[in-house]
């Protein structure tokens, strides 16, 4: 199971599925990946990017274009990444290509970077994220650009189940040629820190990495290797990156252990990410730092039974629905629309507070008024279930007839929609939940009943 599906696995927030009106890519082919190489700062005579144009063009796997113009022309290099995202998602979304690499030629060296689209913002797969890097030598052999070429396979994610799976044999032939060309030694010294972080990615990439937590656990191992090297070294970009990944390595290994404290370290790395990957540099990076922060908050508040860790945990989650908008990426926000009621729901629950109650269902209500019956059946009866659940609650504390009335109604809908598509584990589950109704009205009936009097003896 990938990292992000662990990590969806333990938050159970709602995923809905993609469609085109959601502002989702079109469908990526099943055959080569479709790569754009810009122009490098520094290559003012183009030599750099044609050696590398020329050593991945062969390559089955990949269909390589030159773009003749650099995608930046920025100093500060948090700024050059920012401008080099935007004018390289345009050129990717123009040319129906997936990966485009930029970067910077300097002396004896190549610093690649990596723009994606879909844009990479799933830390815990170890996706490439935009600040990363990847050092190689400035005119690349063959051998050494099987490196290049397995991280540009690495650094492609197709939505589609079904194109991740027809280039999953080319991505493990790439990482055979590419892990000997390193354990050969056939990358200089200074290659070397930058390169622990990709070696760190591909631990967690979703076809390449294996059941359980080993694989997460040797990829934090290699994100603290890389970070060790420091600013210094890599630069804030790219120690930001490896901040967000190890955060959520951490934190994976940590909610399934139960520990908090590791867990307290997990959300003080995501917080040093964020604060140099903000919202008005890389918006879609950031608000994936925040959904995951609102994860390990809402995990540390489950571990400690403390309600300031879900307060927190709603506030991450909205940072999140601030660049994720309903009208942006319907999709990503009612992932966290959900989180945030489900959140809510608990906390009206621990507080005996109806307005975080009446928050959830009305945040429900909201996601379910965008993804109805009609579109997204299962998703909506999910909703359902979830408005049941808060209004339930609610009752409890407010003895409101109409509360349960509305309760019951909306868990008849969820199972109404289960039944339909013969959803086993989901009927047993609302019919459960129209049980508890049922006996807290027969309870409150029983109760409402005037004491009859024991007749004189």
């Amino acid at each position: 199971m990938a990292l992000r599906e662990t990590l969806r696995r333990l938050v159970g927030g709602g995923r809905t599925s993609g469609t085109a009106e959601d502002g989702v890519p079109p469908r990526a082919a099943a055959g080569p990946v479709r790569v754009l190489v810009a122009q490098f700062g520094g290559d003012d005579s183009g030599a750099v990017q044609g050696n590398l144009v020329s050593r991945l063009s062969h390559r089955s796997a990949l269909q390589v274009a030159a773009l003749p113009r650099p995608v930046t022309t920025a100093a500060e290099p948090l700024k050059r990444i920012e401008e080099a995202v935007k004018v390289g998602r345009n050129a990717l979304e123009k040319a129906g290509g997936e990966v485009l690499v930029w970067g910077e030629a300097a002396g004896s060296a190549l610093r690649l970077r990596f723009v994606t689209r879909p844009p990479a913002t799933d830390y815990g797969s170890g996706a490439a994220i935009a600040t990363e890097h990847l050092d190689l030598p400035l005119y690349l052999s063959d051998e050494q650009a099987d490196v290049a070429e397995l991280m540009i396979l690495a650094a492609a994610r197709p939505l589609e189940d079904e194109v991740r799976k027809a280039r999953v044999d080319a991505l493990r032939t790439a990482q055979t040629a590419g892990l000997r060309v390193v354990k050969n030694g056939g990358l200089p010294e200074a290659c070397l820190p930058a390169l622990k972080g990709w070696l760190a990615n591909l631990e967690l990439h979703p076809s390449l990495r294996n059941e359980g937590m080993t694989d997460v656990e040797l990829a934090a191992g290699h994100y603290r290797g890389a970070l060790a090297h420091g600013a210094e070294v890599l630069g804030e970009p790219m120690i930001a990156a490896l901040r967000g990944h190890l955060g959520a390595a951490v934190a994976a290994v940590a909610s399934e252990r139960r520990d908090a404290e590791a867990m307290d370290e997990a959300a003080m790395l995501v917080r040093a990410a964020s604060a140099v990957i903000t919202r008005e540099a890389l918006p879609d990076e950031y608000a994936a730092l925040q959904g995951l922060l609102g994860w390990i908050l809402q995990r540390q508040g489950t571990l400690a039974n403390r309600t300031n860790y879900l307060r927190e945990a709603v506030a991450a989650y909205q940072l999140a629905c601030s660049v994720w908008t309903r009208g942006a990426n319907p999709t990503r926000w009612a992932e966290m629309q959900v989180n945030i009621g489900r959140l809510l729901t608990t906390l009206g629950e621990f507080t005996h507070t109806k307005e975080f109650l009446d928050q959830a269902v009305t945040v429900f209500r909201q996601v379910a008024g965008v993804y109805t019956r009609e579109k997204a059946p299962v998703f909506w009866a999910n909703l359902q279930n979830n408005i049941g659940a808060a209004l339930f609650a609610k009752s409890k504390h407010t003895n409101d007839a109409a509360d349960l009335t509305a309760a019951a109604f909306a868990y008849k809908e969820a199972l109404a929609v289960y039944e339909e598509r013969q959803i086993t584990k989901s009927m047993h589950v609302a019919k459960k939940n129209l049980q508890r109704v049922e006996r807290l009205v027969q309870m409150r009936a029983a109760a409402a009943q005037p004491a009859t009097k024991q007749p004189a003896g």
